[in-house]
């Protein structure tokens, strides 16, 4: 998926609504004034609202999706006292663990791509109540993926490149 901003999401959202309503009235007008029977114009309005369907279904998990991402990168303005790495490595350096928020949040997100994450590591802040999976690209070096970890399932953030995390995890996580 495409990184856009919540706000930007919801204006889209807003704008497809207007789009796809004018676009049924108009077809329905067109539809009636030609003397077309009313299967023909239900057939129109159901076409429309299929597209509305689709419309909203995407926009609700960009959206979904956009709010996680900035309750992480919320995660940066916090004062955060302990990370668990995979239930072993716990870190309780508050710069540390920022380190690893902004370098995530700054990091420069990649188009998606046919690849999958691997070697993936847990990371838990037991204060916060957030969970997340951080995993290496299967193709490209110093790229990963960012995965929220809820009791519902587990939801994609992001997939980003940035080879200072891979300085951070071999110095804070792999190497411990």
């Amino acid at each position: 998926m495409f990184p856009i901003s919540s706000e930007m999401q919801v204006y889209l959202f807003a704008g497809s609504l207007l789009l796809v309503f004018s676009g049924a009235s108009i077809a329905i007008a067109r539809a009636r004034k030609q003397g077309r029977s009313n299967q023909s114009v239900e057939g129109i309005v159901i076409s429309f609202a299929i597209v509305l369907f689709i419309v909203f279904v995407f926009l609700h998990f960009q959206v979904r999706t956009g709010i996680l991402r900035d309750e992480f990168n919320a995660l940066a303005d916090q004062n955060i006292g302990m990370l668990v790495i995979d239930d072993e490595v716990t870190i309780q350096d508050e710069h540390v663990i920022q380190s690893l928020i902004t370098t995530v949040r700054d990091a420069k997100g990649v188009a998606g791509h046919h690849s999958h994450s691997v070697r993936h590591i847990s990371l838990n802040f037991p204060a916060q109540r957030k969970r997340y999976r951080l995993g290496r690209d299967s193709t490209t070096p110093s790229e990963y993926w960012l995965f929220e970890v809820t009791d519902e399932g587990i939801e994609q953030l992001r997939q980003f490149a940035s080879p200072q995390l891979d300085a951070w995890l071999n110095t804070h996580a792999f190497g411990k």
